[in-house]
């Protein structure tokens, strides 16, 4: 009876929730900067009863709906922001950019952002049909991407009233999270020189590019003394121009690096900075640095998830339409054997081999993998790992592209309007609904959750440092 009212409610609202997804798709804008996604989705909450508070964490996109009062007090996750440089017609079996250079939502947060108000919206339905006490609360997290926002909504308190979370993601199967994810920290790192002739005066010189260079090998050297799962990566944002016989004064660099544990990586960040402090030493140059974004590892709630993996097996198969299979058929065209692989590799997981095997025959994952605690680190990063050492978290991933299909690619985009994604959003709306009202039903589950949380999770120490802004390197 339960699945039954939750699937009516959602049912009976889709075509709205569908609506304001393909509108985020077509207003596509990147982190910090989804105004036009905001409103849009602060706009339904009203509508539906919702009292609406904007600019969290003094950030302005991000917001909050509240209905209800007093506990449980449940929460929803939702993005909205897209991908820098990833425009794409939808449908298109080609790389057709829409326009040249723009953004494109080629991590589906268009999808994610309406599916998790659609969860929201039915809970609070239910609810009041029911008259069951308690709150809803649908968090807007901009710049998931680019700034992690909920880092910096977690360490101003933002998700401190909830008993618990929910939340999901799409993608190419069907399952509930219970890995965790790395930790990271995003640092910027400036170097200043003076410049000089190279040839006529060189010892008048500094060279920021040599601090630079030195400071890389040094983080080289550093590889061999860091725990294992560790990575280190860097890119050049500014080398201090392009001519040979000028010193170079003035040089940048931007390092994300990463952790299985968020202690780890607050052990890593000092041990970086002394390297570039280092390299400015040698090169008589001065270093200035700031973290710029930084997240913590995700840790699921088991019994909460649990909850959500019965959920999705009473649900049962998405059971997609023949105009999504149709161009799941083409689609699968456009997709390489590497991409087929690397998705076939994560059912190893789940299932048997002769299952694996079996599975993979398919272009859509209609029935959702069996609910199993995979105890590994994804080699990956999300905030959402912020939120779930404040409140007791659980997400799934929910078939919403071909398989084989990867996240940030022109494919992603093209299928972000499709009868696939529609049909998967809507069933990811209703696993977790159904999650949130199976809680409300037991309150010696809620407990449960709460008593792993206090046993598992340690006291939250948000990795980025007080006065920390969001913001977007480019």
């Amino acid at each position: 009876m339960l699945k039954e009212n939750i699937c009516r409610l959602i049912d009976s609202k889709k075509h709205e929730f569908i609506d304001l997804s393909d509108r985020i798709w077509d207003h596509p804008e990147i982190g910090l900067e989804e105004f036009y996604s905001a409103e849009a989705i602060m706009e339904v909450l009203k509508k539906e009863g919702f009292q609406v508070e904007s600019g969290l964490s003094k950030i302005d996109t991000a917001f909050k709906g509240t209905w209800g009062e007093g506990h449980p007090i449940i929460g929803f996750l939702g993005e909205y922001d897209a991908l820098a440089g990833m425009s794409q017609k939808a449908l298109s079996l080609e790389k057709e950019p829409l326009e040249e250079g723009c953004p494109g939502h080629g991590c589906g947060h268009n999808l994610l952002g309406a599916g998790a108000l659609a969860a929201a919206v039915a809970l609070k339905d239910h609810m009041e049909e029911e008259k069951i006490p308690g709150t809803v609360v649908y968090f807007g997290c901009p710049a998931e991407e680019t700034a992690s926002c909920k880092t910096i909504m977690a360490r101003e308190g933002d998700f401190n009233i909830c008993d618990l979370v929910v939340t999901w993601h799409p993608a190419d199967n069907t399952y509930v999270v219970t890995d965790s994810c790395l930790s990271d920290c995003m640092m910027l790192f400036k170097f200043k020189g003076i410049s000089s002739h190279a040839a006529a005066a060189p010892h008048l010189g500094r060279s920021a590019l040599d601090a630079a260079e030195l400071f890389n090998v040094g983080v080289q050297y550093l590889r061999e003394h860091i725990p294992d799962g560790c990575r280190i990566q860097y890119a050049y944002l500014d080398v201090g121009g392009q001519a040979p016989n000028v010193v170079q004064s003035r040089a940048s660099l931007y390092y994300d690096f990463r952790a299985p544990k968020v202690s780890m990586v607050r052990e890593l960040r000092p041990r970086i900075i002394r390297v570039a402090e280092g390299a400015a030493h040698m090169t008589e140059t001065e270093m200035e640095c700031e973290v710029t974004s930084a997240m913590s590892d995700y840790a699921p709630n088991l019994t909460l998830s649990k909850i959500m993996g019965e959920a999705m097996q009473e649900l049962g198969s998405i059971g997609f339409s023949p105009e999504a299979h149709a161009l799941a058929d083409a689609m699968t065209k456009t997709l390489s054997e590497g991409d087929i692989k690397e998705s076939t590799s994560l059912m190893n997981l789940y299932v048997r081999p002769a299952e694996v095997a079996e599975r993979a025959k398919y272009n859509l994952q209609e029935v959702p993998l069996p609910y199993v605690e995979t105890h590994r680190c994804e080699p990956s990063s999300t905030d959402v790992g912020d939120v779930s050492y404040v409140a007791p978290t659980a997400q799934c991933y929910v078939t919403t592209e071909t398989f084989g299909t990867q996240l940030h690619s022109w494919q992603a985009v093209s299928q972000g309007k499709s009868a696939i994604a529609h049909e998967g959003m809507i069933y990811a709306a209703k696993v977790m609904a159904l999650t949130a009202a199976k809680v409300l039903e037991d309150p010696e589950v809620l407990k449960a959750i709460r008593e792993e949380h206090e046993a598992n999770i340690p006291e939250y120490d948000c990795p980025l440092p007080e006065g920390v802004e969001p913001r977007v390197i480019k």
